[in-house]
């Protein structure tokens, strides 16, 4: 009995230290089925890419993230739903990754009562950029900047002056909106064309027979993949050659796939060519990513993961809402643990999309 008491003794004192990781379980609502379903679930496939790879990581590591994730269709009424059982229901430390402007919208008064963080929702709106909202956290750029982006190119650079607005009927179609009327009437452009849409709409024969009767130089949409591409297929249909320009939240590939006609289309993009760029996390992204294609909406997750971890990773001991604040502060200034390394983790691009790739449009200082 004694040389058993010892021999086990002995295992106690030499063996490895084994550290066990305390779990930050996240909660997720996003648009998994649905007319803008890929995005969300390709948003949804990045960054849990990423955190399995975290997870599977060596032993030692401070944290193991758990993901609790819901479908809400990219209607409000679900993500409220959903976002109220993620808060009392399954407890979780933060939101992370939900779709749209109007699925934030909803919510908003629910992280304000809980003083939830609300971590990298994929919608530039700028009523999540309010300084006193100090629990939400962006990653992307704004529509206002990639709105000034588009109209620095189009109406500076190449000197067009007849305009079109074509948007989503709803939040996010005027927080779009607001950003490109803005950025034009800067530029003395004020009278121009809109056509608002029903959210999930997919026939725009009104819209096209006014623009085949006086086209504009450049469309700028505010919409999701589906009816945006609906609408350029029809146009083009029409022999309308008008230059067509959308956010990011459109989807580069998910409208890419749909189009029938590559003529003068163009989007901005938030996060850096997903097939092309040399920076580290977009090389570990591809070689992590060896089940589905590439394209910028499952890259944006994969950064959204990486730096909510790195995030999580600066802090001592149990994350507090304030621990966390002051810990992101620390890394999204730091271009050693930023992952794209240029001091807001802020990334904006205007690419002409064509039937094979997504061409970076250079512009003039």
């Amino acid at each position: 009995m004694n040389k058993i008491l010892f021999l086990l003794c002995g295992v106690c004192i030499f063996s490895p230290l084994i550290v066990f990781s305390q779990v930050i379980t996240i909660g997720m609502s996003n648009a998994l089925n649905g007319p803008t379903q890929e995005l969300g679930q390709e948003l949804s496939y990045g960054s849990q890419l990423y955190f399995d790879k975290y997870n599977r990581s060596e032993a030692g590591k401070k944290i193991t993230i758990k993901v609790v994730s819901y479908d809400d269709g990219y209607e409000p009424d679900k993500a409220l739903f959903n976002t109220v059982n993620l808060i009392e229901k399954d407890k979780v430390f933060a939101l992370f990754n939900y779709v749209g402007t109007p699925t934030s919208k909803a919510i908003l008064p629910l992280i304000q009562k809980y003083s939830k963080i609300y971590f990298a929702p994929y919608t530039g709106a700028e009523f999540l950029r309010d300084e006193n909202l100090w629990h939400v956290y962006n990653i992307r750029a704004s529509y206002y900047e990639e709105s000034e982006l588009q109209v620095k190119y189009f109406i500076d650079q190449l000197k067009l002056k007849n305009v079109a607005l074509f948007l989503q009927a709803d939040e996010f179609g005027l927080a779009g909106a607001k950003g490109i009327t803005n950025s034009l009437k800067n530029r003395g452009i004020e009278n121009f064309k809109q056509y608002r849409y029903k959210r999930n709409s997919d026939s725009f024969t009104s819209f096209t027979k006014e623009l085949k009767n006086t086209p504009p130089d450049v469309i700028f949409c505010i919409g999701t993949y589906q009816p945006i591409s609906q609408l350029i297929n029809q146009i083009r249909k029409a022999n309308i050659t008008s230059k067509v320009a959308m956010l990011s939240f459109a989807g580069a590939a998910s409208v890419q796939k749909r189009l029938n006609s590559f003529q003068d289309i163009y989007i901005t993009t938030v996060v850096p060519n997903p097939s092309t760029s040399n920076l580290p996390i977009v090389k570990e992204y591809r070689r992590q990513n060896t089940k589905n294609p590439l394209n910028h909406e499952s890259l944006e997750g994969y950064i959204n993961a990486y730096t909510f971890t790195k995030i999580l990773e600066a802090i001592e001991g149990k994350p507090t809402n304030k621990s966390f604040h002051d810990s992101a502060a620390l890394v999204l200034n730091n271009p050693k643990m930023n992952p794209l390394s240029n001091g807001k983790n802020l990334y904006l691009k205007l690419h002409q999309i064509t039937q094979s790739e997504f061409k970076e449009i250079k512009l003039t200082p």
